[in-house]
């Protein structure tokens, strides 16, 4: 049998050709884009294994700091609570002074409503005020004979309801206030009405006062202060100097003061 050979024609030629071409054009093509593609790849910054360590600190230094905030926050929040169950604490307290100051303005006046003794009941303080007249002779802080009788009737009665059982625990003070008018100078008058105060208190503390309950507690208590015409009575925006000469008696109940600002406190929290 006879091996047919090839025979190269123009068709055959041209076909070769045209092949080889299009085998160059493949390889051109494949190497232009391994180039692009190695070209494209040097353009990307490349990792750093720095940058992600960096990184994970700035994320862990973040998560320390709001941890320390939450941590603040919290305590800030403790120290409004506690602050918050003392304010309420205090406001009890208040109300429960509160409570007893009315008892015992309301124990005063049904006690001296029903006596002959001429003077004036603050409702709302609970002061008892005595004008100049009663105690004192014009301009002079020796007590009278009209005076006399008058402490001897209501140093009893006036201690037996401030010292009594129910209300002996709540009395922080006793005061006797001396007050006069705005004639003369403030010094002067400042020292006829401290003299006048404790003039008065001198007299109830004396051995020779009568006998009456509590009598051997009263100096615990009892305080004398002269404040000459720093708080006048007025009589529509006048001084009404008559009213100002005057003895007041007042009480004080224990943390009263502290416990109003307490209360102040709370309430400006709760604006």
């Amino acid at each position: 049998m006879q091996r047919e050979s090839f025979i190269w024609n123009p068709f055959n030629i041209i076909t070769a050709i045209f092949l080889f071409f299009m085998i160059m054009c493949l390889l051109f093509l494949s190497a232009y884009n391994s180039a692009q593609l190695m070209a494209e790849g040097s353009t990307e910054e490349p990792i750093n294994p720095d940058n992600e360590l960096l990184t994970m600190k700035e994320i862990l230094a973040e998560k320390a700091l709001l941890n320390k905030r939450e941590s603040s926050l919290n305590e800030k929040e403790e120290r409004l609570k506690k602050q918050e169950e003392r304010l309420t604490d205090q406001e009890a307290s208040l109300n429960k002074l509160m409570e007893v100051r009315t008892k015992i303005i309301r124990q005063l006046v049904d006690t001296f409503s029903q006596s002959n003794l001429i003077l004036e009941i603050d409702k709302q303080t609970g002061a008892i005020r005595f004008s100049d007249g009663i105690f004192f002779d014009a301009s002079r802080d020796v007590i009278n004979e009209n005076g006399a009788e008058y402490l001897n009737e209501f140093i009893p009665a006036y201690f037996s309801i401030l010292l009594n059982d129910d209300n002996r625990e709540f009395i922080a003070e006793i005061i006797i206030e001396g007050h006069t008018d705005d004639v003369g100078s403030y010094l002067s008058n400042l020292e006829l009405s401290q003299n006048r105060a404790l003039a008065v208190a001198r007299f109830i503390l004396h051995d020779d006062f009568p006998e009456f309950e509590h009598k051997d507690i009263i100096h615990k208590y009892l305080t004398a202060n002269g404040r000459s015409y720093s708080q006048p009575i007025m009589t529509n925006g006048v001084i009404n100097r008559d009213k100002s000469r005057r003895v007041e008696f007042k009480f004080r109940l224990k943390d009263e003061e502290t416990i109003k600002e307490m209360q102040q406190i709370f309430e400006r929290t709760n604006r």
